[in-house]
């Protein structure tokens, strides 16, 4: 765990009601762990309210505490090991970055990366989602990204600070293109049309608890090959090295 880390928010929003007792005993080893590192943390948890909403009320709080520097995402369904934890939080310190997330996937079979990228065919900001899943990530490194799944995700409290400014009751979640249902996806826009870069570390990989309870990882990610190209309806796409554009692979 990097020095500098000495207080740390973690928001865990939990709009059902209920936490997964896989991610329980997760967040319990976590806790200890933090604690036997001397890091002071401030845990919050919404409960029974919509997504959004959670996560604005997570982040209020991270900006209010003169201490807070960091606060780390971690959704209710995550399964990971301490270490995960510190690798992503000493990368994120270490490199003074604003936002690194974790590898994660959908909890759904076929399961695809929540990392997304800049579809090659659109403009960016156009009338059409601009977004396109990253089928085809780079491995074991940390990489740029269009957006990026909030399963367990590092946040300065600089940035969420400098995306408000000007702006009265600014919202961190709002919903900001017609097509784009997902929160975490329009906090990453709103991120980066303010000019932040966002990244994603593939060296920290995380499970997710899906529907039917097995635990959905990377092994299981690449053990389904291209089944049936994710639901008929995409091409596996790939970084072309220049930041968050994607090519046909």
């Amino acid at each position: 765990m990097h020095d500098k880390l000495k207080h740390l928010h973690i928001g865990v929003p939990n709009y059902r009601g209920w936490i997964e007792s896989p991610h329980h005993v997760s967040m319990i080893t976590l806790f200890h762990y933090l604690g036997k590192k001397g890091v002071d943390v401030s845990f919050i948890c919404p409960i029974n309210t919509v997504l959004s909403t959670a996560r604005q009320c997570c982040v209020n709080a991270a900006c209010e505490d003169p201490a807070c520097e960091y606060i780390l995402f971690i959704d209710d369904d995550m399964v990971f090991t301490p270490e995960h934890v510190d690798a992503l939080l000493t990368e994120t310190v270490e490199n003074d970055l604003d936002f690194c997330s974790a590898l994660a996937f959908s909890n759904s079979i076929p399961t695809k990366p929540c990392v997304f990228g800049l579809n090659p065919d659109l403009v960016e900001g156009g009338d059409t989602p601009w977004w396109y899943i990253t089928t085809n990530y780079p491995k074991q490194q940390r990489f740029e990204v269009l957006a990026s799944g909030f399963g367990m995700a590092c946040i300065s409290t600089r940035m969420l600070k400098k995306m408000r400014e000007g702006i009265p009751n600014y919202q961190h979640f709002a919903y900001n293109h017609a097509l784009c249902p997902n929160e975490d996806v329009s906090f990453c826009l709103n991120a980066r049309k303010r000019g932040f870069k966002l990244y994603c570390d593939s060296r920290v990989s995380i499970g997710h608890i899906s529907k039917d309870r097995p635990i959905i990882c990377e092994d299981v990610y690449e053990s389904q090959g291209n089944a049936i190209e994710y639901n008929l309806s995409m091409e596996r796409m790939g970084f072309t090295g220049e930041g968050v554009k994607l090519e046909r692979v």
